[in-house]
Order: C-alpha cells, then structure tokens, then sequence
C-alpha cells in the first residue's frame, strides 16, 4: 500500500487551527481492492481536534464513506500526557457495518 497525499494547515492567532487535504490510497498488486481517494478537513483548539472524512468511492466500491473524529490530548505531570479519542464510520458504504471506534492511550516523553 501506498498512500499520495497532499494538504493545506494554518492557525490563527488566538490558536484556532485547521487543516485540510486529499488522501489517494493506493493498492499496488492487489486485486482484491481498488484505488481510491478520500478528503478531510479539521480544526483544532488548544487540546481538541475535530475531523470530517469523506470518500466517494471507499475502497473502490463507488459507494460513499463518511467518519467523523474526536481527539484530545492533555499534558499530566513527570512528563506524562493523556490521549483520548472517539471515531465513528458512516455512509453508503457501511450500511451493514457502521461502526464507533475508540481509544485512550498515555505517552511519556
């Protein structure tokens, strides 16, 4: 797999972030998946960060894919932070699969 992407992020003064681009997934050899791109688009303030992604063609279905992301990140004392995160997959293509995803992690630096 191999996947192209290219986007554009900037912040605001008073630190309301955002970012937004274009993934192309790529399958080299695989017959049993398609080619398929899927754009995104965010924002972030200070520890939240919200996502929107969307595909037309998820996986080469020509069915379209909606999933919708939550992040937090929060610093804790000796070093630590905390990672939170909630994600859900939605759309055409996952009529019969639609899912919420989660997660919560702690890093050391």
């Amino acid at each position: 797999m191999r996947d192209l992407y290219a986007g554009y992020a900037g912040e605001t003064a008073g630190g309301l972030g955002w970012d937004v681009g274009l993934v192309y997934y790529t399958y080299p050899g695989a017959d049993d998946i398609d080619d398929y791109p899927e754009l995104y688009g965010g924002v972030t303030y200070k520890w939240l960060e919200l996502k929107q992604w969307y595909s037309n063609d998820l996986g080469g279905t020509d069915q379209d894919g909606w999933y919708t992301e939550a992040n937090g990140t929060f610093e804790l004392p000796a070093g630590l932070g905390l990672g939170v995160h909630v994600g859900y997959n939605y759309g055409d293509a996952f009529d019969k699969t639609e899912y919420m995803d989660y997660s919560i992690g702690v890093t050391y630096t």
